[in-house]
């Protein structure tokens, strides 16, 4: 998540991977990690301290989200940010826990 901090910003995907959602039933969930990142900082978009920027996705390929700050709003805004993005995905997880023990 310091990726965030720099310029290029962090890739969503990258964090749902290092968040142990890769294939299989975690695929499913690393997409839904994906969207609840981006639902986490929809309203720092419209404050003009974040944009995403979509990769790829031609041809068949998945397009990949990367969550960019902008300066200096977004720099400024970061751990609010960050915590937003973290609380999502806290939240997802114990989702998860939940449905896993009921």
């Amino acid at each position: 998540m310091v990726g965030l901090r720099l310029k290029e910003g962090v890739q969503l995907q990258t964090l749902a991977q290092q968040a142990g959602m890769e294939g299989g039933r975690e695929g499913g969930r690393a997409a839904q990690v994906v969207l609840a990142c981006e639902r986490a900082v929809e309203r720092f978009i419209s404050m003009g301290a974040v944009f995403l920027e979509r990769e790829g996705g031609g041809e068949g390929g998945r397009a990949r989200t990367r969550v960019v700050l902008t300066d200096p709003v977004g720099f400024l805004l970061s751990n609010e940010i960050i915590a937003e993005i973290f609380a999502a995905v806290e939240t997802l997880f114990e989702g998860w826990e939940e449905e896993e023990e009921g």
